[in-house]
Order: structure tokens, then sequence, then C-alpha cells
């Protein structure tokens, strides 16, 4: 027989808490084509590519935004 103490159910108590904290989205909005992630890494992308055939340096734009 095992004994318990009051910090083991604590423990417990938090643990079933904080179960979600790292799931933060659904996987629907993953799946979702048009999710603001999506979009914001598709925008992201797209100024990058323009920027580099302009020949401005990631490192420039890095610069510009520290």
């Amino acid at each position: 027989m095992t004994t318990t103490v009051a910090t083991d159910y604590d423990n417990i108590e938090i643990q079933q808490q904080y179960s979600d904290v790292n799931n933060r989205w659904d996987v629907d909005d993953w799946d979702n084509e048009n999710s603001s992630a999506r979009l914001f890494e598709r925008s992201r992308i797209k100024a990058l590519a323009e920027s580099l055939s302009h020949g401005v340096r990631e490192e420039d734009l890095l610069a510009d935004i520290s």
C-alpha cells in the first residue's frame, strides 16, 4: 500500500489544469489554408522574396528591424 501526501494531489491537480498549455491551437486551425499563421508566413516569405529580388540582403532587413 502506498501512501500519498498532500503534495502528490497538488501535483496531479496542477497537471490536469495545465495539460493543454502547449495546445494553444486546434488541429483544425493548422489544417485551414487561410489560418492567420499561414497567411502571416506567406506574407513574410513574399516580402523576403521581393526584397531579395531587389538586391536587399536578409541581414540588412534584420538590422533595420532591431
